[in-house]
C-alpha cells in the first residue's frame, strides 16, 4: 500500500496588519484556518478553524475586514488550545504532508514567533512549507 499525498492550506489572521506586511508588527494571531486536499484521492478533507481569544480590542475595520466580532475573539479558545487542534488535525493525516501558504508571513512571521512567546510546540509538519504566491508568480 503506498501512502496518500496531502496538500495543507494554512491561513493565519492577527489582530494586526493583513496582507503582504502581516507579522510585520509582531501582532498576535487571532484566526488561523487550515484544510487539507488529498492529491492523490483528488479529495478535500474537512477543514477546521480556530477563533482565538484575545486580551486587545480588535478594531472595527479590521473585523469587518475579516469577518469576525470582539465578541467572537472574547469567547475564543486559547492559543494553545488552538495549537493542539492543529497538531491533532495534521497528526491525524496518514501519508506524505506538505504545508502550503500565502506567502510566508503565516508561518514565518506569526505563527512560529507566537508559537515561542506562548510556549507552545508546532507540528514538525509546521517546519517547512511551500509558499504558493511565489510558486505561481512565475
Amino acid at each position: 500500500m503506498t501512502d496518500n499525498d496531502f496538500l495543507v492550506a494554512i491561513h493565519v489572521t492577527t489582530s494586526g496588519v493583513q496582507g503582504q506586511y502581516m507579522g510585520s508588527d509582531e501582532k498576535e494571531v487571532i484566526f488561523i484556518t487550515y484544510q487539507a486536499l488529498n492529491v492523490t484521492e483528488k479529495q478535500l478533507l474537512d477543514g477546521q478553524e480556530s477563533i482565538i481569544q484575545s486580551d486587545q480590542n480588535i478594531p472595527t475595520s479590521l473585523q469587518s475586514q475579516i469577518g469576525i466580532t470582539q465578541q467572537q475573539i472574547d469567547n475564543g479558545v486559547s492559543f494553545q488550545d488552538a495549537i493542539a487542534k492543529l497538531n491533532h488535525y495534521l497528526s491525524q493525516i496518514c501519508g506524505n504532508v506538505r504545508v502550503i501558504c500565502d506567502g510566508p508571513s503565516h508561518l514565518r512571521q506569526c505563527l512560529h514567533p507566537d508559537s515561542v512567546r506562548r510556549d507552545c510546540a508546532l507540528s514538525t509538519h509546521c517546519n517547512t512549507f511551500t509558499d504558493i504566491r511565489k510558486e505561481f508568480s512565475h
